[in-house]
């Protein structure tokens, strides 16, 4: 098998079971931002990483952003398909991580009507 078939089948796998790696709603646990407190004057505030709140979307901007989501990972597909370059599969690369972190961004905003279900 030549290196190119691998690449390629490795990534249409990757893109194929993505979906079946995802967390499950019930095992992602958003918690309120910390606050920084100082124990006396000259101690610094200890620094803090603020969790954004998810944005909480309409059902047709849903449907609008899933189907943009599988318009992007057909495209992938395609190009995966007849890439011919490392460099080429480098750019799918990038654009598969992108469409992973949009997808962790849909999740995350639909969390809380899939919790009123």
């Amino acid at each position: 098998m030549s290196l190119k078939f691998v690449s390629r089948a490795a990534l249409v796998a990757a893109l194929t079971l993505t979906p079946a790696l995802l967390p499950d709603v019930a095992d992602v646990a958003f918690a309120s931002p910390a606050k920084s407190t100082a124990v006396d004057d000259d101690t610094p505030a200890a620094s803090t990483v603020a969790i954004p709140t998810p944005v909480i979307l309409s059902d047709d901007d849903a449907q609008a952003e899933l189907k943009r989501l599988q318009r992007a990972q057909d495209r992938i597909k395609q190009q995966a398909s007849t890439a011919t370059s490392f460099k080429q599969l480098s750019g799918l690369d990038d654009a598969t991580k992108q469409l992973a972190d949009d997808t962790d961004k849909l999740i995350a905003a639909l969390l809380p009507q899939r919790a009123q279900l």
